[in-house]
């Protein structure tokens, strides 16, 4: 929210439409948990990178200063996710 209203936009009126800060953060949650109940119904093998993230003790420390984005930090631990996914669903993803 610091971010969105650096350059002057309302904090307020944005917080009037969006209810309290942490809606930002809930509904990122919800969107994550719909898609990963998809792909589970769906049969789909999924790289959850936001659990990734949460794992980590400061996750804001792996974000750009915009609290959204990740930063070098961020991409790099997303490069570890990957490969250690590709490594463990070998068998599942190219069959």
């Amino acid at each position: 929210l610091q971010w969105i209203t650096r350059d002057g936009l309302s904090k307020e009126s944005i917080l009037q439409w969006l209810g309290d800060e942490q809606m930002i953060y809930r509904r990122q949650e919800r969107y994550n948990n719909v898609l990963l109940q998809a792909a589970l119904k769906n049969g789909i093998t999924v790289l959850d990178l936001r659990e990734a993230f949460l794992r980590t003790r400061h996750y804001e420390s792996l974000l750009c200063e915009d609290g959204m984005h990740p930063n070098e930090q961020g991409q790099a631990l997303m490069g570890a996710e990957m490969q250690r996914f590709m490594q463990e669903n070998e068998s599942k993803l190219f069959h």
